[in-house]
């Protein structure tokens, strides 16, 4: 039995016109119609799928944003997740990758965890620290450009695929608990 995190973002559709505020130049969120991070949802996939192979597993969902995010949590309990949570305070609008990091943290040394997935990076910000920055505050691995991860029952090691430059692959086995950053 696995309890397994998935932490996700909400990112602009690209398929749709953004809006630029003319004083700033950052997009302008309240004109964006919102989506889930391409990687985040290779991540909820991945989860998803570890989840059916090991009896008794769970997948939980959490979101760090404003409540429009709650559609996109509900989206993912559609796909297949097992619960969701949001965390919100009006004063978290432009943190920066480390603060989130420490939150995210928190949020799973609370909840429990065996494995962590995230987005390699998200679509709007490109990043691609989330993953390493947590593992840094939890003190596990942390597996970066993820593809592909199998864990048989009963065991407590993960055989992971990680994509390396010019489609070369790497194969890494890790104990659990730990964090993968995955591909979209």
């Amino acid at each position: 039995m696995l309890n397994i995190l998935v932490f996700i973002k909400e990112v602009p559709d690209v398929r749709i016109p953004v809006e630029y505020h003319k004083v700033t130049g950052r997009v302008r969120h309240d004109w964006t119609v919102p989506m889930i991070n391409p990687a985040d949802l290779a991540a909820i996939g991945m989860a998803i799928k570890v989840r059916g192979s090991i009896a008794g597993s769970r997948v939980t969902v959490i979101h760090l944003g404003p409540e429009s995010g709650e559609r996109i949590i509900r989206e993912c309990l559609a796909l297949g997740c097992d619960a969701g949570l949001r965390v919100w305070d009006d004063g978290l609008d432009e943190l920066q990758p480390a603060t989130k990091a420490f939150i995210f943290s928190r949020i799973a040394m609370i909840q429990g965890f065996d494995l962590v997935f995230t987005g390699i990076r998200s679509q709007d910000t490109g990043n691609a620290q989330i993953g390493l920055l947590l593992a840094s505050r939890l003190h596990i691995p942390c597996v970066t450009s993820v593809v592909d991860l199998e864990i048989e029952s009963g065991e407590r090691v993960a055989k992971v695929t990680k994509m390396l430059a010019r489609g070369y692959r790497a194969f890494i086995e890790s104990p659990l608990p730990f964090i993968m950053s995955m591909e979209s």
